[in-house]
């Protein structure tokens, strides 16, 4: 089954969502409630123009993927499924400014990776996502701070560079995990340097 445009699916199970020219283009006004994707998953390419869809909890494997080129408009992520959203150029990124928010992420927990859309086109929750800029990081003297190359801070630098993205956002560790009082420690200081990660 495909999905179609100014639907509402609840507990749907679709064999995969993949939005592209080949399968769903263009997918506007529709909400996936508590649906799986089995045994496919859910892709977003490059050319899909996704606007006003939902996806709460959709149980599609491990990750949501999404290509950083695709065109989005208000596309919500909620609950705690699938455990990570991935957002990504397709290749180096031609970042084009849009005022209009792509992602909405503040009631999604699972782990985020957003290269090339900032906290312009990103609404999050400020209190597991942090808005990060590949400018601001080439400043930092990293030694000096004694933050190392394995720090969630480091990484979220690398993998903007990969990707030639000026912008990013990600989620801190949880509040569990073993790294979350240093990686907290970490952003103070360079909060102290002047670097904002709010959504302000």
């Amino acid at each position: 089954m495909r999905p179609t445009s100014n639907m509402i699916y609840t507990n749907t199970t679709f064999d995969s969502l993949i939005f592209s020219a080949a399968h769903v283009q263009q997918l506007c006004n529709t909400t996936f409630a508590d649906c799986v994707v089995s045994p496919g998953t859910c892709l977003v390419e490059a050319d899909a123009v996704l606007e006003n869809v939902v996806f709460d909890n959709l149980a599609c494997g491990d990750v949501i993927r999404i290509s950083s080129d695709a065109t989005l408009k208000e596309v919500a992520i909620l609950g705690s499924k699938p455990k990570a959203l991935v957002v990504r150029p397709d290749a180096a990124l031609n970042e084009v400014q849009v005022d209009a928010i792509a992602l909405e992420i503040p009631d999604y927990s699972g782990e985020v990776e957003i290269v090339g859309f900032g906290k312009d086109r990103v609404r999050f929750n400020q209190q597991l996502h942090v808005a990060v800029s590949a400018d601001d990081f080439d400043k930092v003297d990293w030694k000096s701070l004694d933050i190392g190359p394995f720090s969630y801070w480091r990484i979220f630098h690398k993998k903007l560079k990969v990707f030639q993205a000026s912008v990013g956002v990600f989620s801190l560790p949880p509040k569990k995990h073993r790294h979350y009082a240093a990686t907290l420690n970490e952003m103070s200081k360079l909060q102290d340097l002047g670097l904002d990660f709010s959504n302000d």
